[in-house]
């Protein structure tokens, strides 16, 4: 049954007869929100900012059709497409806050990948996986499987540049029995994941890292260092 405005109206004299706290309106509001699904004009906005980002065509391609939004949260600071995070003051080591507007018998898998590995300049190992669950049963994100791949924080290589990472949320058709993946992280793609596994990408999210200073992007154990002159963009 979907969230109308009428059943806001009941939560919120519900609420007013229980005490609830400020705190707990808010957050049945933001639920309202997010039933709701998105309008054109956020459509159209998501896709400008995705465009200036590079995003598209970078990651996704320009068939994409924002059907949610896709809210994250690290540290308590919402991503708006490029909002910048400061690993190294440990702002992304820990899973963020993720919401989603979802049908709770529907599936659907999530993503972060990184396109700019090592630098945005050369980055031969893109995509990397950084974090891929598939099988979430509606907005249950303890449902699910992991894939081998467990959450990766965003923490660039000295010298590397500005670096994006990528959040994808794609719908399933059904849930996927057996999904056999590479633990290897590097050279990943997003795009043919979801095509090869019948899903559709609904949602995405970005956000971006500035690495520490160093004469040259340099990858521990990789010969010979790969030169970066990478930059904000």
């Amino acid at each position: 049954m979907k969230f109308t405005l009428f059943s806001l109206c009941i939560f919120l004299l519900f609420c007013v007869s229980a005490e609830c706290s400020l705190r707990d309106i808010f957050s049945g509001f933001s639920d309202y929100q997010l039933f709701r699904g998105i309008s054109g004009r956020r459509a159209r906005f998501i896709k400008t900012r995705l465009r200036a980002g590079k995003i598209i065509p970078d990651v996704i391609p320009e068939s994409f059709k924002p059907r949610v939004d896709l809210r994250i949260s690290y540290v308590g600071r919402k991503m708006e497409f490029g909002t910048e995070y400061f690993p190294y003051k440990n702002e992304t080591d820990m899973l963020p806050e993720i919401k989603y507007r979802a049908r709770k018998r529907s599936y659907y898998s999530i993503a972060m990948v990184d396109p700019d590995a090592p630098s945005r300049a050369n980055p031969f190992r893109a995509q990397v996986r950084h974090y891929l669950k598939v099988n979430i049963k509606g907005r249950d994100l303890n449902s699910g499987n992991s894939t081998s791949t467990p959450y990766l924080p965003a923490r660039p290589f000295p010298g590397c540049g500005r670096k994006r990472f990528v959040w994808i949320l794609a719908k399933q058709k059904r849930k996927i029995p057996d999904l056999n993946i590479s633990t290897s992280r590097p050279g990943f793609n997003i795009t043919k994941f979801v095509s090869e596994n019948d899903m559709k990408i609904i949602g995405v999210n970005y956000f971006e890292v500035e690495s520490s200073p160093g004469a040259v992007c340099t990858i521990p154990g990789t010969n010979p260092p790969t030169s970066s002159n990478a930059t904000a963009t």
